[in-house]
């Protein structure tokens, strides 16, 4: 028999932790960084009350809107009478999420996890009510379709949409990236074997960079300045808006602290930086051998195509030495790309990262994602997940470069079911 209970914090991480579906989304961590930012947050799931066996669970959260009109009229406490009138006008919405969820078996096939789906939903939608909520939304870390490297279409996922539609919602532009670009890291059994699935040209990349005297550095909550000035920046050159230092604070302490090791979920904020000092003197060595090499095969006719790649390789170095040449003389070492990733579940998550447009030549974002793919299979995790790219996956598509990126790494794309949101009122 289902029985709808509510949870502890516990209770639902460690079904979160397990399910085949589960995510930092759906998390007490991610509740803890929803409080901050003003919604109230509940666990809710679904027992077999004879086997005392949790079935579903999910994360709700609700938050009220600011609009100022609804403020005066819950200061003379006639919210409750206004509250449907206001809705139907669109002018006041109590919204309730489930984000990232929620988190139910997708085996269609079966008529009890059909069953279980139904029962869930309704006792949600329930409580929602109870708490004067006006619309529903979620959006389940559910596979749609599941494409190739380029966007085409492979196979369907395990929910089809008409099913979500079955259940009262509707569908709605998403929020959260639908496309999620990833990479299976059990298909190797090596971190050289994972190395060598990338593309030629990428593998190219990171050897360059691992040339330029980087090296990555773990953010304390003090430092997060950093990052959030390597955001803005890259977010006014590919159009989007950073988050704020704010944000990342909350983020910050939600997803780190004494209880990570426990529980194996955690949340970095890493920076690459550059040591000018020691590059100046790489670089200084360099073109001194390059000079050297050029000079033997001065004479040398059936060398001219060595030569000629030698000479190249010097000009390169000069240009490098002339365009740093202030941060060269300095000799500072300072952050010049930085990304968040988080370890949840059975997958890494690259959810931010930038790079600072002056330093791009030195592939500090090609030195980072690398070497946490390395981490991320040596921790074990079956899945790297670069997140969000698409929806347009044409070469012509403004956001293409973010996909060549993450394309050069291999992997596939899961186009997720959406987002949805039900009318309660």
């Amino acid at each position: 028999m289902l029985e709808f209970c509510e949870l502890l914090e516990e209770e639902f991480d460690a079904y979160a932790a397990e399910h085949i579906n589960g995510s930092f989304c759906q998390s007490s961590k991610m509740g803890k960084l929803r409080k901050t930012t003003g919604f109230k947050v509940f666990y809710y799931g679904v027992k077999d009350s004879e086997q005392n066996k949790l079935l579903a669970a999910a994360c709700l959260t609700i938050r009220e809107p600011s609009n100022p009109l609804f403020g005066i009229l819950k200061c003379l406490h006639l919210e409750k009478y206004f509250k449907l009138m206001l809705s139907k006008f669109n002018i006041y919405h109590q919204r309730a999420e489930i984000y990232g969820g929620p988190l139910v078996n997708s085996n269609l096939s079966n008529a009890e996890e059909e069953k279980l789906w139904y029962f869930f939903m309704q006792k949600l939608k329930e409580v929602a009510v109870r708490a004067g909520v006006s619309k529903l939304y979620c959006n389940p870390n559910i596979v749609f379709q599941h494409l190739d490297l380029c966007g085409n279409f492979v196979e369907g996922g395990e929910l089809n949409k008409e099913f979500m539609k079955n259940l009262g919602f509707y569908e709605i532009a998403p929020i959260s990236p639908a496309f999620h670009y990833k990479k299976n890291l059990k298909e190797y059994t090596s971190p050289k074997e994972l190395l060598n699935s990338y593309a030629p040209k990428t593998r190219a990349e990171i050897r360059s960079a691992q040339n330029n005297c980087l090296s990555i550095r773990a953010l304390e909550k003090s430092d997060l300045v950093v990052f959030d000035n390597i955001l803005k920046a890259t977010g006014q050159r590919q159009g989007f808006s950073s988050r704020g230092l704010e944000y990342y604070e909350a983020f910050y302490d939600a997803f780190t602290g004494e209880d990570i090791q426990e529980d194996g979920e955690s949340a970095q904020f890493l920076a690459v930086e550059v040591d000018f000092s020691k590059l100046y003197t790489y670089l200084s060595e360099k073109k001194e051998q390059l000079i050297h090499e050029i000079e033997k095969y001065s004479n040398n006719s059936k060398k001219t195509g060595a030569k000629r790649e030698l000479e190249n390789q010097l000009k390169a170095v000069e240009n490098k030495l002339e365009k740093y040449n202030s941060e060269l003389a300095e000799g500072a070492t300072f952050p010049i790309c930085a990304g968040l990733f988080i370890c949840s579940n059975h997958e890494m998550v690259y959810l931010f990262g930038g790079s600072l447009t002056e330093y791009m030549d030195l592939k500090a974002v090609y030195f980072l994602v690398s070497k946490q793919l390395e981490d991320a299979y040596n921790k074990g995790l079956g899945i790297f997940n670069f997140y969000g790219v698409g929806p347009n996956f044409e070469t012509t598509a403004p956001e293409y470069g973010v996909l060549a990126f993450k394309q050069g790494f291999g992997g596939y794309i899961d186009e997720l079911i959406g987002e949805w949101v039900m009318h309660l009122l």
